[in-house]
């Protein structure tokens, strides 16, 4: 396919296909990588048992067979996550609800929920805004994850959460609800956008010359037809 000259006449075809041979280079790196972890657990096992049982060796084996399950947990996801936006990282915005108990303290929870889970997973995420209340938890907040397959793993995250209380056993309380919502974050192309300027609607929360409180973002803009927003909290007016 790359030996088709005409190919490189049309440069976006032929950046798909180069983008195409990178995945599949990274598809057969990942089976070496899984192959190698593989062979080394296996000699490591053998090894163990020609020492008459020697309690590192195994222990090295275990953490080999460990990293082998992982590996292989991962090829099977990314085979499994075909949608044409998985491959990207995520944008996840968390908003508290208003009904229930404390719902901007659910909403921090949610936050440090999907904070962890980056952590242990050992994937690069960041809070890049976070609005939050005089009295604990937050109003809203955004994460952004800059790893592969990120929107793939987090989209089905989407949605309401609900929080139910069950006091000594007896009937629930009222549903703490805090809304999610998870869009592609593009690591390294992205779409060819035409925006027009009269379907952005910008908005502050603030008249001009009001002092503007942290609690509050500083602006937003909403595209009409979508519904979709971008606020930010960054830049603050005193």
């Amino acid at each position: 396919m790359v030996r088709n000259y005409n190919l490189w006449d049309d440069p976006t075809k032929s950046n798909e296909v180069l983008v195409k041979l990178a995945d599949s280079l990274k598809v057969v790196n990942a089976l070496k990588d899984l192959r190698y972890k593989a062979e080394e657990a296996k000699l490591i096992a053998q090894l163990a048992e020609m020492e008459a049982i020697d309690y590192g060796l195994f222990k090295r084996a275990y953490r080999a067979s460990l990293d082998v399950s992982k590996l292989l947990d991962q090829y099977e996801m990314s085979k499994l996550l075909r949608g044409p936006n998985d491959v990207e990282g995520a944008s996840v915005t968390i908003k508290a609800g208003s009904n229930g108990i404390c719902p901007e303290i659910w909403a921090e929870q949610l936050l440090n929920m999907y904070v962890r889970w980056a952590d242990k997973e050992g994937y690069r995420g960041r809070v890049v805004d976070k609005c939050c209340c005089k009295n604990g938890g937050v109003k809203s907040a955004t994460i952004e994850f800059e790893f592969e397959y990120a929107f793939g793993y987090l989209s089905g995250e989407t949605g309401a959460h609900c929080l139910i209380n069950f006091p000594n056993g007896s009937f629930p309380h009222e549903a703490t609800l805090a809304c999610v919502d998870v869009v592609p974050l593009f690591l390294e192309t992205s779409p060819d956008l035409q925006i027009s300027d009269e379907d952005l609607l910008f908005s502050s929360p603030s008249l001009p010359g009001e002092r503007q409180s942290i609690a509050k973002p500083a602006a937003c803009i909403q595209h009409i037809p979508t519904g979709i927003a971008v606020r930010g909290t960054t830049l603050q007016i005193r």
